[in-house]
């Protein structure tokens, strides 16, 4: 996988993380509007939508990971020939290295985004103070 392949895909996982945590963030702070009008319109809870997501979501990805497994068992079960290469083991600390990694870049991400939507000039002529100066406690 190229540089800019590898780039694109973790800017798209960021995306992923940092979009539907904003809708919930929206959803627990709603605007004025929205609470004149929340008793006006019917639907779920948002407990209610959050818990059945990550239901759907675990059951989902259960599942995908089942089939996976299936299909690599019954695979080696037809399989006549021995293995090239030893498989090779997951590295546990580069996994948690790289999660980390993404969940610093998505907490900067979303706090950068959210001044720069709300005007906030930063000490260094950024729209970010976030970016800027951290001691300024924003």
């Amino acid at each position: 996988m190229t540089r800019t392949a590898r780039a694109v895909l973790w800017i798209g996982i960021a995306s992923i993380v940092v979009l539907p945590a904003r809708v919930v963030a929206y959803a627990v702070q709603p605007s004025v509007t929205a609470r004149l009008l929340e008793h006006e319109a019917g639907g779920p809870a948002l407990p209610t939508l959050v818990l059945s997501s990550l239901a759907l979501g675990a059951a989902f990805a259960i599942t995908i990971c089942w089939l996976a497994a299936l299909g690599v068992r019954e695979r080696a079960l037809l399989e006549r020939r021995a293995l090239e290469a030893p498989v090779r083991p997951l590295p546990v600390g580069r996994t948690i290295v790289l999660a980390l990694a993404l969940s610093v870049a998505t907490s900067l991400a979303g706090d950068c985004s959210r001044l720069i939507s709300t005007g906030a000039r930063g000490s260094g002529g950024t729209a970010c103070t976030a970016c800027s100066d951290r001691s300024t406690g924003i």
